[in-house]
Parts: C-alpha cells; sequence; structure tokens
C-alpha cells in the first residue's frame, strides 16, 4: 500500500494492526441501537429507518449478501451505523449525549468506525478490481474471450 494514501486518523493503524476497534463496539451499538428505537423522543420515520436498517443487515437479500465473506458483513455494520448516526443526528443535543453515554460509545467512536468501515470497503474492492482485471486479462490471452465478447455481453446480446 502506498504511504499516504488512506489519510484517516487512526484507521490505518487499526489496519496494520489486524483487530478493528468497531468489532468491539457492535454490542454497544446494537444496544444504542435498540434505546433509541424505545426512546419516545425519536420521530417515527426515523425508527422506521432504524428497522430498515436491522431487516437489511438481518435479511440474506441485500447489496452484498452475507454469504460473501467480510465484504457482506461490512456493507451491513456500515448500514446500521449510519442509520445509527443518522438518528443520533436528529435528537436535541441533550437526548442525543444522554443515549451516548448510557451505551458508553462517543460520537467520535461512531465517526471513527464509520471511516473505518469506509476505508476497508475501499481495500477490498480494490483487490476485487485487481483480481478481476486478472481474469479478464488472462482470458483474453487464453483467447476464450475477446473485447467482441465482451462489449455484445455488456450490451445485453448474446454471442
Amino acid at each position: 500500500m502506498r504511504k499516504g494514501r488512506w489519510r484517516r486518523k487512526g484507521v490505518a493503524q487499526e489496519y496494520r494492526r489486524g483487530h478493528p476497534s468497531f468489532l468491539v463496539r457492535l454490542p454497544r451499538y446494537l444496544r444504542l441501537t435498540v434505546n433509541l428505537y424505545r426512546d419516545w423522543r425519536v420521530k417515527p420515520w426515523t425508527k422506521a429507518k432504524l428497522l430498515l436498517a436491522m431487516g437489511y443487515s438481518l435479511s440474506p437479500l441485500d447489496l452484498l449478501p452475507g454469504f460473501l465473506p467480510v465484504v457482506g458483513q461490512l456493507d451491513d455494520a456500515y448500514v446500521v451505523l449510519g442509520a445509527v448516526k443518522g438518528a443520533l443526528q436528529e435528537l436535541p443535543p441533550i437526548a442525543r449525549q444522554e443515549h451516548l453515554v448510557w451505551a458508553g460509545v462517543s460520537l467520535e467512536e461512531l465517526e471513527g468506525d464509520l471511516a473505518q468501515l469506509r476505508f476497508y470497503g475501499r481495500v477490498l474492492s480494490a483487490g476485487g478490481w485487481r483480481v478481476a482485471k486478472k481474469g479478464l486479462k488472462w482470458l483474453g490471452r487464453s483467447g476464450l474471450v475477446t473485447v467482441r465478447h465482451v462489449s455484445r455481453f455488456l450490451q445485453g446480446k448474446r454471442s
């Protein structure tokens, strides 16, 4: 990895150490989500967003399915944490602080974990593109796939 490419405060160090801190805080975020859902000060539409995010994370049918190792779980965690952050932003500052203190999480930790999930997503997607590119090059060299095949496939035509 090139130096200076991923300049997020603390994220690169967590990546190098190999233990993402957001995994340690996941039970706290779950508590925070449940507490936000039960609070009467949270608007009904915001509660619906929280429910949809939890349903998305539990559903096997989503953008990146859970059976894909690592990427599927990162996608679900990012959606849930984003919904929690949105719900917290809609609360008055006093209520927001109550929820954060009760769950044992700070807003900076939440934003840091979201940044960390974005970082991991970028790293994994860059690796996936590299693998796909090498695979297409190999298929092109072997003569199994030509540029004409790829363009016809992308246009939805059968060759």
